[in-house]
């Protein structure tokens, strides 16, 4: 277990990626911290749970890829989600979603396959980028935002227990086959 302080105010880029027996990481009360590096915790393969503190307002690229214990992960105010952040969590079942979440870059959850609860309602997204949630395969209902813009390339591709969308009336673009491979889509190809 890693206690970070309420004195740390940056974690740098790769400092404990691979650290295969890192469990838990708590963020001590009052913790301020800044940022966050990329790749800071990426493969740490006995991850289970990450709560953020408030201060973090954004996930960097590959901060917590290839942690494939990682159960369930809570951020209170971030809003931007970055690359691959949180690409093959396997075992990543739950996201507690700030409700200030407006961007989602591409494949920031590709290959979590296991990942069911995300209440994309309850965000400001404004961008799912591309491949975003590629093969997560338990998800199977989609209530996105209103206030959505932007659904990427690919971004639901494989989610094949999908049978349930709502597409906003914000939505401007709904990229190459955004759904394709889900049992809604298969349903609804004509009208999409």
């Amino acid at each position: 277990e890693i206690v970070i302080g309420k004195n740390v105010e940056l974690i740098a880029s790769g400092a404990f990626q691979n650290c295969t027996s890192l469990k838990k990481v708590t963020f001590a009360d009052g913790c301020a911290i800044e940022a966050i590096g990329s790749h800071a915790f990426a493969n740490c393969t006995s991850l289970l749970s990450v709560e953020l503190p408030a201060s973090i307002t954004r996930v960097e690229p590959y901060t917590f890829a290839g942690c494939s214990s990682l159960e369930e992960v809570g951020f209170p105010t971030v809003a931007e989600i970055g690359e691959y952040a949180f690409s093959n969590c396997s075992s990543l079942e739950s996201v507690d979603v700030s409700s200030a979440l407006a961007t989602i870059d591409a494949w920031a959850f590709s290959g979590c396959i296991k990942l069911e609860d995300f209440d994309f309602a309850g965000t400001s997204l404004k961008k799912i980028g591309g491949y975003s949630f590629v093969n997560c395969a338990m998800l199977s209902e989609l209530a996105l935002p209103e206030g959505l813009e932007t659904i990427g390339s690919l971004a639901f591709y494989g989610c094949n227990r999908v049978t349930s969308v709502t597409i906003p009336k914000s939505v401007k673009t709904v990229d190459f086959c955004a759904f394709t491979y889900t049992p809604w889509y298969q349903e609804c190809r004509e009208e999409y």
